[in-house]
C-alpha cells in the first residue's frame, strides 16, 4: 500500500538561512531515494523554480502557482516536470507578490494550497516540500494550513536567531485555528562554519532551546560551502552539482533527509502535539547579545 503524501513546508521569517536550498535538496535527495516529490515553489523569488530547470517551461505554458490561484486550478492543470527524475514541480512566478492584496481579508486566503491539492493526483506522491517566502502573510498562513509538518532552517549568528518566537507564536496560532495536527520536524542548522567559535557556541545555545521549549533540533549540521553560491549562480540543485566540489554539503542534506524520514507518515491522526513553548524560545532570543564575548547567560 503506498504510503500517503507527507506535506512539509520550509519556513523562517529570516532571509538568507537557506529554506530554498534545504527544499531542493531535500526533493532532490528523497527523489534519489526513490520517493515521488512535488515541489511547490510559493517563493515570490521563484529560485526553486529556477535551479530544477523548470522556469522556461513555466514560462512557455503558463503553468504556475499564480495561475493556480488566479483561476482556482487544482494540481493537475498546473504540475511541471523537471529536469531531475521523479520530482515534479508547481512553478513560482514573481507576480505572486502581487495577489496578496487581493487576497488577504478574502474567505479563501487560508487555503490556497489546499483547494489546489483538493485532487487525487496528489496520491501520487510520497513527500510534498512548499518552499515559502519569509513574510508572514496569507500565502505563509495557507501553506501551513495545507502542511502535516514544517522544518525551520536556522544560522547560527544572533541577527538569524532573533524572530524564531515570533514564527513559533505564528505556526502555533495556525495550529489552534486551522490546522490542529501541524506538527514541528525540526530545526536545521545551516550554513554551519565548524571553526567559527561564535557557531559553536551558538549550536549549543539552539540545542539547548529546542530541549527547553519542546522543539527538535536535527544533529546533521549543514556546513558552510562556496558550492551553495556556486551552484545558485548555475541554477542547479546543490545536490547535482559538481560532485567534489559540493559532496559535503550533498552528504549532509542526505542525512538530513535520513533523520526526517522516519517521521513523516502524512497527516497524523489522534492527539494534537504538545505545542512548543514560545515564552522559553522569546528568553533564550533575549540572552544572545548582538555581540557575543563570553559565555551566554541563560
Amino acid at each position: 500500500m503506498q504510503r500517503k503524501s507527507s506535506i512539509i513546508s520550509v519556513i523562517n521569517q529570516k532571509g538568507g538561512v537557506g529554506k530554498t536550498v534545504t527544499s531542493v535538496s531535500l526533493a532532490c535527495c528523497y527523489a534519489q531515494l526513490g520517493e515521488k516529490v512535488l515541489l511547490i515553489d510559493f517563493d515570490y523569488q521563484a529560485n526553486a523554480t529556477q535551479q530544477l530547470g523548470a522556469e522556461e517551461k513555466a514560462n512557455q505554458s503558463g503553468n504556475t502557482i499564480v495561475k493556480a490561484i488566479k483561476d482556482r486550478l487544482k494540481l493537475d492543470d498546473v504540475v511541471l516536470g523537471t529536469d531531475y527524475e521523479n520530482v515534479d514541480i508547481v512553478a513560482g512566478n514573481h507576480e505572486l507578490q502581487k495577489l496578496a492584496d487581493g487576497i488577504q481579508g478574502t474567505p479563501r486566503q487560508f487555503h490556497l494550497i489546499t483547494s489546489m491539492l483538493d485532487t487525487k493526483k496528489i496520491e501520487e506522491y510520497s513527500v510534498v516540500i512548499i518552499d515559502t517566502h519569509p513574510s508572514i502573510d496569507c500565502f505563509f498562513h495557507s501553506a501551513l494550513t495545507a502542511s502535516h509538518y514544517y522544518i525551520v532552517p536556522v544560522f547560527c549568528e544572533s541577527e538569524s536567531l532573533r524572530g524564531l518566537s515570533h514564527c513559533f507564536k505564528c505556526v502555533e496560532e495556525i495550529r489552534d485555528y486551522l490546522n490542529p495536527m501541524l506538527t514541528c520536524l525540526g530545526c536545521v542548522i545551516t550554513r554551519f562554519d565548524k571553526s567559527n567559535s561564535t557557531h559553536k557556541m551558538l549550536e549549543k545555545t539552539i540545542r539547548k532551546m529546542g530541549e527547553d521549549s519542546n522543539f527538535r533540533v536535527f544533529n546533521v549540521k549543514i556546513p558552510m560551502s562556496k558550492a551553495i553560491a556556486a551552484a545558485s549562480i548555475r541554477q542547479e540543485p546543490i545536490i547535482h552539482y559538481q560532485k567534489s566540489k559540493a559532496a559535503p554539503v550533498a552528504t549532509a542534506y542526505m542525512a538530513l533527509a535520513g533523520e526526517i524520514q522516519p517521521h513523516l507518515k502524512g497527516r497524523r491522526l489522534g492527539r494534537k502535539v504538545t505545542p512548543i513553548d514560545v515564552e522559553v524560545v522569546g528568553r533564550f532570543e533575549e540572552s544572545i547579545g548582538t555581540e557575543l564575548e563570553g559565555p551566554l547567560v541563560l
